[in-house]
């Protein structure tokens, strides 16, 4: 019987972030980023971002990840 290990996590994420690549491109190219907030969940401190990657006029990365919002720290302020 053959067993097949479980893919972690960042295996599944690091695979589709490489299926999302359009196009190879070289060491040294200018790549432009563009980030754009798309839904932002307060409940359960998720945002959902679209990011588009560009060099020149040309698409080479193009998708959408969920990322998860640590809590904002309560701060303390000295008594006095």
């Amino acid at each position: 019987m053959l067993t097949v290990p479980r893919r972690s996590d960042a295996d599944r994420k690091a695979a589709a972030l490489a299926r999302s690549w359009k196009r190879l491109e070289e060491i040294g190219d200018v790549v432009d980023v563009g980030v754009e907030v798309v839904d932002l969940t307060e409940k359960n401190r998720r945002v959902r971002l679209h990011c588009e990657c560009r060099v020149g006029d040309r698409v080479v990365l193009d998708g959408e990840g969920v990322l998860s919002v640590p809590p904002t720290p309560k701060l303390k302020f000295p008594a006095g």
